[in-house]
């Protein structure tokens, strides 16, 4: 059994899935959860090695997740690595966010995209909302 195990919410992602699933599996066990999608979203995850849960409709990003939490609990894992299916995360950081949390076991760890550049690449207006949500995220985490 790992200790950790790879959630993808994913919403008619099939375009990229299997992509994302092949290079995450390299890291652990990969979950999907299909929310509701109306493509091969959950075909595809599957082909590519991922354990799936299909719900019934779209319920939302946070449902998704929860589900996906749900069945990490349920596996009995210590670690939880979230990942989007559209591949704005890149898999290959899976190892530093794991160090990362063996380093500090009581912390929330939480990937950032903005450095090195990263910044440049991204819409002004969800620019600032990922710096308002980090604000506050940092805030409520200490």
């Amino acid at each position: 059994m790992s200790d950790h195990l790879i959630v993808i919410p994913a919403f008619d992602e099939a375009p990229t899935l299997e992509r994302i699933v092949t290079r995450a599996r390299r890291y652990g066990s990969v979950l999907v959860v299909d929310d509701g999608s109306a493509d091969d979203s959950a075909r595809v995850a599957g082909a590519a090695g991922a354990d799936v849960i299909r719900l019934d409709r779209r319920r939302g990003k946070g449902e998704a997740l929860r589900q996906g939490f749900r069945e990490a609990l349920a596996r009995g894992v210590d670690r939880v690595v979230t990942l989007d299916a559209d591949g704005q995360h890149d898999p290959d950081d899976i190892p530093s966010l794991l160090r990362a949390a063996a380093e500090a076991p009581d912390a929330l760890v939480i990937g950032g995209r903005l450095g090195g550049g990263g910044a440049r690449l991204v819409p002004a207006g969800r620019l600032a909302a990922l710096r308002v949500a980090g604000f506050f995220i940092n805030w409520l985490t200490g």
